[in-house]
């Protein structure tokens, strides 16, 4: 078991309450914005897979 300080598990508590709060968003959010759109909403997935093939690409 890892003993953290106290101050960097509260740290690290929010930061993984906030991850699931955005996850949890995502997954309720995005299709209620996709229905009312006719489904041409960008996820949170697609728009990271964009942005990570746009800075693999090599500079002209």
């Amino acid at each position: 078991m890892v003993f953290l300080p106290s101050g960097l598990a509260s740290i690290l508590a929010q930061v993984l309450r906030a991850g699931l709060v955005v996850l949890a968003m995502d997954h309720m959010v995005r299709p209620a914005l996709e229905l009312a759109a006719g489904g041409n909403v960008v996820g949170l997935d697609t728009a990271a897979a964009l942005a990570n093939s746009l800075a693999a690409r090599p500079s002209a």
